[in-house]
């Protein structure tokens, strides 16, 4: 740490709260956060608008700012232990435990019916995502989940899957291979459910970017097949395309239920 920057009490250490610096300016910027996450994170998913910084003042005194209003660091000290009551139990959501999130009104699909889904539309699924196909036949989800990129922020309401609705009609993830709702989506995407906007939620098959997961911002889709865009041309084009993770694992791992 650079000389100057107030050591933080015990209080703050002995209760798992993480404080580093990450500037050396005349008021270094510290972060403080609770099992590798930032506070400031956590609070911002669950209280949009709540922010959480600690400073240090000029008079060498460690500050914290939450919501915009500053605390000297024995109140803050107060504080960060209220809210590790309400954010210390945030962890990487498994997902066993999104499965479980989706109202369980299909049945699920056996390995047969993954496997011949898989030749239809000519590619291997990830394997965290044919995991998560095997535990539910997909459908709404019962809670409220959502997830978080830069200014984006949205829940998911429905995974598609493999469970039949009625007899004779396709499941949803063969529908939206065939023709999605909002096409044509960019090359290589299958659209794999929707949030709360109505923004597809997608998963790469391209061999490059393979299981990345992508949000499709369904107010910029052409709906005219012929101008069907690469995935690249597609980030480009306004946000029509925006990476949320890197495989549907880390995408699950990053979303947060509400409280």
């Amino acid at each position: 740490m650079a000389v100057g920057v107030p050591q933080v009490p015990n209080l703050c250490h002995t209760t798992g709260v993480a404080v580093w610096q990450t500037s050396y300016d005349t008021q270094p910027l510290l972060h403080a956060g609770v099992n590798g996450i930032e506070l400031a994170d956590i609070t911002h998913q669950r209280y949009p608008g709540l922010l959480v910084v600690l400073t240090a003042s000029h008079s060498n005194e460690a500050q914290i700012s939450v919501g915009g209003c500053m605390l000297n660091i024995a109140r803050a000290a107060i504080c960060l232990l209220m809210m590790i009551a309400f954010v210390g139990r945030s962890h990487a959501m498994k997902i066993e435990e999104f499965a479980a999130a989706i109202e369980p009104k299909l049945e699920r699909p056996s390995a047969d019916q993954i496997a011949d889904f898989e030749q239809l539309i000519g590619h291997k699924l990830p394997e965290d995502y044919r995991n998560f196909l095997q535990m539910t036949g997909g459908g709404g989800l019962t809670k409220l989940i959502g997830f978080r990129k830069g200014d984006l922020q949205e829940n998911v309401i429905q995974m598609a899957g493999l469970g039949i609705k009625s007899k004779g009609q396709p499941s949803d993830l063969v529908q939206n291979f065939h023709k999605p709702g909002f096409h044509p989506l960019p090359k290589h995407l299958l659209q794999i459910g929707d949030d709360s906007a109505g923004n597809p939620l997608t998963i790469c098959l391209r061999e490059d970017r393979f299981g990345e997961i992508f949000i499709i911002d369904h107010e910029l889709v052409s709906f005219d097949d012929s101008k069907q865009e690469s995935i690249e041309d597609a980030e480009k084009n306004g946000g029509l395309a925006i990476s949320l993770a890197p495989s549907f694992g880390a995408f699950v791992a990053s979303l947060r239920q509400a409280p």
